[in-house]
C-alpha cells in the first residue's frame, strides 16, 4: 500500500508498508507492516469506535477516518477499501476509484482536494 499526499517538492509526503486486512467495512483490523515484516501499526474498528496500536502506544477514536488521519494526516477511505477489493467501485465522497487494473491485484484511488492518492497492489 502506498499513500502519496503532493505539495510543492520539499513538503510531499508518501507512505509505504504492506498490509493485513481482516473483517468488513463495520468491523475489522488492518496490520501495516514494514519491507522486513515488522508490524508498524495495528488498528482496529467497529461500529463503537476505532483503536490504533504503535508500539506501546494504544489510541481510540470515534471513527476510522479520525483514525488513519491521525496516524498518516490524511482521513483513507479504509472502510470502501473492502468493496474495492471485490471490484465493487463504492463511491466516498471527494475520492475517485480506478478498479481498472482489480483484477490483476491492482487499486488506485485519488482525493480530489486535498490531493492524495492511494494505491493497492495485492500479492498472490
Amino acid at each position: 500500500m502506498a499513500l502519496t499526499v503532493p505539495g510543492n517538492a520539499q513538503e510531499t509526503q508518501s507512505y509505504f508498508a504492506g498490509f493485513e486486512l481482516s473483517g468488513h467495512a463495520r468491523q475489522g483490523q488492518m496490520r501495516l507492516l514494514s519491507p522486513l515484516g515488522q508490524t508498524l501499526a495495528s488498528l482496529h474498528w467497529s461500529p463503537q469506535g476505532a483503536r490504533l496500536e504503535k508500539g506501546d502506544e494504544v489510541r481510540l477514536y470515534d471513527s476510522v477516518a479520525t483514525m488513519t488521519e491521525a496516524l498518516t494526516g490524511q482521513a483513507l477511505p479504509l472502510q470502501a477499501l473492502f468493496d474495492w477489493l471485490e471490484g465493487r467501485a463504492t463511491p466516498v465522497s471527494g475520492w475517485d476509484v480506478d478498479l481498472s487494473a482489480q483484477a490483476a491485484g491492482k487499486i488506485t484511488a485519488k482525493r480530489r482536494s486535498p490531493p492524495a492518492e492511494l494505491k493497492v497492489i495485492l500479492n498472490p
